[in-house]
């Protein structure tokens, strides 16, 4: 496969700024940012959960239903309000015929045969009373569910094979838009950056971070967050407790780490520090983007006495490591 473009992930904790990096990092003439985060490598039931139960953890009834949990996903992040992402559209991006060819054919590397199975997660009561009385015949087959049946994989086929089905839709990304470099900003990209980073050789992450507590207070009013402060802090410390472990692994030249604050406040000098890590040359162009509505320092006034002797307390190593002031 010919790889047409450089492929740049970005990662954060959720809230830390990958959406508006993303929308700067557009406005190169080499760059085309995907508009929506794809998800469909870090998701619940994307590949890495499909890793677990292909490779790691294989059995029949694994990797049947982690085949079953990925199709649904990629049909669910298909079609723009449909399905469990509603926000979601990705074949807008690719072409519908691209995507669907895309994901059958990768699908195809792994299932070896469909077959309707009666094993216990694929029945209900009815099912096995059928079963019971008339036995498995071509009358009891109509009320059976279809199990696909998967093989064992190395982890180094796995890895070939979804970084080739990753590699092959940015590929495509950068076909359509006449781009040398992709951006993708799902921020779980951060601490899946290991298997990110082996499976498409080629690409390099942006970790960009901000002050945890102004993460806090976002979290807090966001519908995935927790309106419980102490839950928020521990999140977060894990994530970045993940990253920690996760960037000891990954080459010098693989990544980069970019402050927020910085960002908003020094954009030219981070713009250019970015490009110096991408290997281009800055076009010039003034930002197209509002970078007023940062909400930086809103830790100050919608955290109380309490909840910032809280936060100060629990978030001290990553306050410490990443220079901010408690």
């Amino acid at each position: 496969m010919s790889d047409l473009n450089q492929n740049i992930f970005i990662g954060g904790t959720g809230r830390s700024g990958t959406t508006i990096l993303s929308k700067a990092l557009n406005q190169s003439n080499d760059i085309y940012a995907i508009p929506q985060e794809i998800r469909f490598i870090t998701d619940p039931d994307g590949l890495i959960s499909l890793k677990h139960a292909l490779v790691s953890d294989w059995s029949k009834f694994h990797s049947d239903l982690s085949m079953e949990r990925f199709l649904r996903l990629m049909d669910n992040l298909k079609t723009r309000y449909k399905g469990r992402y509603p926000n979601h559209g990705i074949s807008e991006i690719v072409t519908e015929e691209f995507y669907e060819s895309w994901v059958k054919e990768f699908s195809n590397h792994f299932i070896s045969y469909k077959i309707k199975d009666g094993w216990a997660a694929r029945t209900n009561l009815l099912n096995k009373s059928l079963l019971k009385i008339f036995g498995k015949n071509s009358f009891t087959k109509i009320f059976l569910e279809h199990s696909y049946y998967c093989n064992p994989q190395s982890f180094n086929n796995f890895v070939k094979l979804s970084g080739d089905f990753v590699q092959e839709f940015f590929n495509q990304v950068a076909l359509l838009n006449n781009a040398k470099i992709i951006v993708e900003h799902t921020p779980s990209n951060l601490i899946h950056s290991d298997f990110i980073l082996e499976m498409v050789p080629n690409s390099k992450l942006i970790h960009i971070y901000r002050d945890p507590r102004d993460v806090l207070c976002s979290y807090k009013v966001q519908d995935w967050g927790s309106s419980q402060l102490e839950n928020n802090i521990e999140w977060l410390n894990d994530v970045l407790s993940q990253w920690k472990i996760k960037k000891e692994s990954i080459a010098p030249d693989q990544f980069i780490e970019i402050a927020f604050e910085d960002l908003i406040f020094s954009y030219d000098s981070q713009i250019k520090k970015i490009n110096d890590f991408l290997g281009i040359k800055s076009n010039g162009k003034l930002p197209t983007i509002d970078l007023s509505k940062h909400n930086i320092g809103r830790w100050k006034k919608d955290l109380n006495e309490k909840e910032i002797f809280i936060s100060n307390n629990k978030l001290k190593t990553i306050i410490n490591d990443y220079g901010y002031n408690s």
